[in-house]
């Protein structure tokens, strides 16, 4: 399992993140809990590496300058090995989600300096990083995958999720010709061990001098598409909850706002698995889920579990 919370980095100096320091033991305590059920279940638990890129928090520029001063300088990641011992973690996954496009050989510098101090610690040790999913050279180019391959890391999560992001307009968060075309370029790069990443959350856009999205969980988009068949908070104008690819619904709400409402359903993630497993033919599949805190279609596992068609490792 993956585990946020030990490892936000604070790039200005390159420490890691004390709840107990900033009055939060409550969170710290959580974290602990977790990682020690996992531990007694005997899961293994990879920290997850992260910068805050929220309102208020820490820049793309400062992720970027942290980046180069790890490439450059290992001891800079010398406070990551230190927590990953002190908490006895499993290995790390580095979700660093903003780099320097003029600079790719620092990200891959970076990876290959942290997945050094980390087989020194342990050999048994593994380093992911998560990969912004792209289906050319020229897109997110300072994740360079080239680069990955060469011994940097041991694994790769790519992200199948947020293409919408790309565009102004309602789009589906992920949909199977898109992760057709991720898996195509994913080819160039045979020696990538490779784990797909697909969203459970779903997005509201509304229609206000132009479109604009927010995202939402799982159970308010199960909530909405309820009361909208039920004749509650909106009309309908078009009902594609149940499609297999794409489902969203489109309708408008109690205030006469044009909205779309895209959200991954059960049976549309089965497919998206399927889809890729029809891709990797007779491999087994490595799948996670970012359900944005509060819970994918509770049957997901068990479904994909219980799936003849669906190989999982």
């Amino acid at each position: 399992m993956y585990l946020y919370g030990h490892f936000w980095i604070q790039p200005s100096d390159g420490s890691l993140w004390d709840y107990i320091q900033h009055e939060q033991p409550d969170k710290e305590k959580c974290v602990e809990n977790v990682l020690q059920v996992a531990h007694q279940n005997h899961a293994k638990v990879y920290g997850v590496l992260g910068i805050d890129l929220g309102s208020g928090a820490w820049t793309g520029d400062n992720v970027i300058a942290y980046t180069q001063r790890a490439a450059q300088d290992a001891s800079v990641l010398q406070p990551i090995i230190h927590q990953l011992d002190q908490y006895h973690y499993d290995g790390l996954v580095n979700d660093i989600e903003a780099g320097d496009d003029q600079n790719p050989a620092a990200f891959t510098a970076y990876n290959t300096n942290l997945s050094k101090m980390l087989h020194s610690e342990n050999p048994q040790f593994l380093l992911g990083t998560t990969l912004i999913a792209k289906t050319t050279d020229l897109s997110t180019t300072w994740q360079n995958w080239q680069g990955l391959v060469a011994g940097a890391v041991d694994f790769v999560v790519i992200m199948a999720l947020d293409h919408d992001t790309l565009y102004s307009y309602p789009t589906p968060i992920v949909d199977t010709g898109w992760l057709q075309q991720i898996y195509s370029y994913v080819q160039k790069f045979p020696q990538l061990a490779v784990e797909w990443e697909l969203p459970t959350y779903c997005r509201i856009w509304k229609l206000h001098a132009g479109w604009s999205s927010q995202t939402c969980e799982y159970p308010e988009a199960a909530k909405l598409v309820h009361d909208l068949q039920h004749g509650i908070g909106g009309r309908t104008i078009d009902d594609r909850s149940q499609a297999l690819d794409n489902p969203y619904i489109h309708y408008t709400d109690n205030h006469g706002t044009e909205s779309y409402l895209y959200y991954e359903t059960l049976p549309g993630l089965m497919n998206q698995a399927k889809v890729i497993q029809s891709l990797e033919g007779n491999q087994c599949l490595y799948l996670s889920f970012w359900d944005d805190d509060t819970g994918e279609p509770q049957k997901l596992w068990p479904s994909l579990n219980q799936q003849d068609s669906i190989k999982l490792c």
